[in-house]
């Protein structure tokens, strides 16, 4: 009786199958991969502006001039991208907040790396 029943489930369980497969579409249509569009107009990405503060505190601009802390709160206001902040190891820590309170008044995207920019002699 056992054998009869298994053999019924297993009739079944082809039939069922056989009739998915019938029924089932196969379609053969190939995706198309994305398309990539050149930009009618290039726009061009503003690198961030490097500041470098020395060892005395001086801070100088990407061109090399030194400015003042008036002047870089002006620069900080205009300049529509990030700035950089590159500091010497051995700058003054008063220097530095100075300037990170110019930069957090004016709401900017500002890092500051610290660097031994000078190396000492041992």
């Amino acid at each position: 009786m056992r054998g009869a029943l298994i053999l019924r489930l297993v009739d079944i369980t082809l039939l069922l199958l056989l009739s998915l497969m019938a029924t089932a579409s196969f379609t053969t249509s190939r995706t198309e991969p994305p398309v990539t569009y050149k930009l009618a107009e290039e726009g061009r990405l503003q690198l961030p502006m490097q500041i470098e503060i020395t060892t005395d505190g001086t801070i100088f601009t990407m061109d090399g001039a030194p400015i003042t802390l008036e002047e870089l709160e002006s620069i900080a206001h205009t300049w529509a991208g990030e700035i950089e902040f590159i500091a010497d190891a051995n700058a003054p820590a008063g220097r530095l907040l100075e300037i990170h309170a110019i930069v957090t008044q004016q709401n900017r995207q500002a890092a500051f790396r610290v660097l031994q920019l000078h190396a000492s002699s041992p």
